[in-house]
C-alpha cells in the first residue's frame, strides 16, 4: 500500500526490487530498479543489482552496460572488471577481456581467477610468453587440487611456445 501511494521514493522501489531479487524473482525486480534509477537512484547498489540480474540471465549487452556505468563511477570497481571480463571473453573480445582481467590485477594482484583467465585469454591470442607469466603466476596461488593442472598446461605452453620458435 505505501508503495502506491509513494511511486516517486527511489530508495522505496530499490527496496521492493532488491526484495523480489531476495525471493528470486529476478523479472518482477527489474521494473523497480529501473524505476529507481529514473527517479534519479544511480548508486553502485542499483546498477550492480541490474548488472548481475541481466547477467545472470545472460544479457551481455545489457549486464556490460550497467557494469560500465558502475565503472564510470568508480574505475577500481573490481567486481565490475572482473564482470566485463566474463562478458567480453563470452563475446569473443580477447582484448578487452584481457584489459579487464589486468585492471582486476591492479586492485588485488594475487586474484587466482583473473591469473587464469589471463593466461588462458593469452594463450588463445598466442602471446606466449605472457600467457606462461599468468599460469605460473596463478600457479603459484592455485588450490592444491589443481596444481597438476597447471603443471599440465604449463608444460603445453613450454611446448607450443617452442614450436613458434
Amino acid at each position: 500500500q505505501y508503495a502506491l501511494e509513494n511511486p516517486d521514493n527511489p530508495r522505496l522501489q530499490w527496496a521492493i526490487g532488491h526484495a523480489y531479487t531476495l525471493r528470486g524473482e529476478r523479472d518482477r525486480a527489474i521494473p523497480y530498479f529501473e524505476q529507481a534509477i529514473a527517479l534519479g537512484d544511480t548508486s553502485d547498489r542499483t546498477l550492480r543489482e541490474l548488472a548481475n540480474i541481466s547477467l545472470a540471465a545472460e544479457d551481455f549487452e545489457q549486464a556490460a552496460s550497467y557494469y560500465q556505468l558502475l565503472l564510470q563511477q568508480n574505475p577500481n570497481d573490481v567486481e565490475a572488471h572482473s564482470a566485463l571480463a566474463f562478458v567480453a571473453a563470452r563475446q569473443g573480445q580477447v582484448d578487452e577481456a584481457i584489459m579487464h582481467n589486468q585492471a582486476v590485477l591492479q586492485q588485488a594482484p594475487n586474484d587466482y581467477d583473473s591469473l587464469k583467465n589471463l593466461a588462458i585469454l593469452f594463450q588463445q591470442a598466442q602471446r606466449w610468453q605472457e600467457a606462461l607469466d599468468a599460469a605460473r603466476q596463478a600457479q603459484v596461488v592455485a588450490p592444491e587440487a589443481e596444481q597438476p593442472s597447471w603443471i599440465q598446461f604449463i608444460t603445453d605452453l613450454e611446448t607450443q611456445m617452442a614450436a613458434q620458435n
